[in-house]
């Protein structure tokens, strides 16, 4: 699996070397601490201060989407939330520093181990700190910098159909030339199948959206779900890093998730109902909010994802090969526990 491989290259890769010393000394004169010493770790900087050691996280991209992140993170955790690391605040009260290039943020330091998606109960532990928080979220309205051009469910639904366009573009590149390899004659072969899949479910969506505008609140959304990002403590569950800055629905975290590890256990439609249930525990779905859920799910996301990465170059393509025909033979299973769940949510 993607995700899978993906954890593990990030795990194995050689730590940076950088030092303290390779940190502009601007960015740590903004905060009232005395800084010993420090290190780039493959996330964040470890810094060792006199009043014990706290982590710097880098951020590069648009600083108005990172300082809403970081308010509502805030508001959050003035609500009592554990489930995101404790801010630092700067000498002037910010919660992050604009550096040249990029912009920096101190939390403190958490002790505990990476999230381990080997162990089903494991999974419980993750919804009940996701539910934990989509249940505070709710009373926090997204705040908006500026009117928005359109809702929060046409940029999803536009970024489904963008993904789709996309196949259908391939497809027909495919088609006008001479198929070189078993990658894509299984494309070609599967081409019809998986994108009428993808409209009917980018239609449900679209069903869903339009009664979730009234009944939903959009939120930010956690949206990395690799294990090292997520930290097991004693606590709880601990989301790291959570600066991507996209806005949608609580809902479009759980079905990340569950999209994310329920072909690891051969889509378990038991497992996938007791997830739920626990989730339900903190958190009600409403029926636009399952119906989301399972059209979400149905989205051959990774047939996507496979597509962009062969067209790209970004995988070799034997793996893809293989990735590809591991796909199709599990999709009937998915097809299975979606059937199972959807009578479940819906008693139809």
């Amino acid at each position: 699996m993607f995700y899978q491989r993906e954890y593990w290259r990030r795990r194995q890769e050689e730590p940076s070397m950088l030092q303290i010393a390779d940190l502009p000394s601007s960015i740590l004169q903004k905060y009232d601490l005395e800084i010993k010493d420090g290190q780039k770790t493959k996330k964040c900087w470890q810094l060792k201060t006199n009043t014990g050691i706290y982590w710097l996280w880098e951020f590069e991209g648009n600083s108005e989407v990172l300082a809403e992140v970081l308010e509502w993170r805030a508001d959050l955790g003035k609500k009592g939330v554990q489930e995101f690391l404790p801010l630092l605040q700067t000498k002037e009260g910010g919660n992050y520093v604009q550096g040249e290039q990029k912009a920096y943020y101190l939390t403190a330091k958490a002790k505990g181990t990476p999230f381990a998606p080997q162990h089903s109960s494991k999974f419980l532990q993750v919804v009940a700190a996701l539910a934990k928080l989509h249940n505070y979220s709710q009373s926090l309205a997204v705040k908006e910098q500026h009117e928005p051009k359109e809702s929060i469910g046409s940029v999803w639904l536009k970024a489904y159909q963008e993904k789709l366009t996309e196949l259908l573009f391939f497809y027909h590149y495919l088609i006008d030339k001479r198929l070189l390899n078993d990658y894509e004659r299984l494309y070609v072969e599967s081409f019809e199948n998986f994108y009428a899949r993808g409209q009917e479910a980018i239609q449900k969506m679209a069903l869903a959206c339009c009664s979730a505008e009234n009944d939903c609140v959009p939120s930010f959304l956690v949206g990395n779900f690799l294990p090292d990002n997520l930290l097991e403590t004693e606590k709880g569950v601990v989301f790291l890093e959570t600066t991507c800055g996209r806005k949608g629905y609580a809902i479009q975290d759980l079905t990340h998730f569950l999209k994310m590890y329920l072909p690891f256990k051969k889509w378990d439609g038991d497992l996938a109902k007791t997830i739920l249930t626990h989730y339900q525990e903190e958190v009600d779905l409403n029926n636009q909010e399952k119906l989301m859920l399972l059209a979400q799910l149905s989205f051959p996301g990774r047939y996507c994802f496979y597509a962009e990465q062969y067209f790209y170059g970004g995988e070799d393509v034997n793996v893809l090969i293989n990735q590809l025909k591991n796909y199709l033979y599990e999709i009937s299973r998915q097809d299975c526990c979606l059937a199972e769940l959807r009578k479940w949510l819906l008693g139809v």
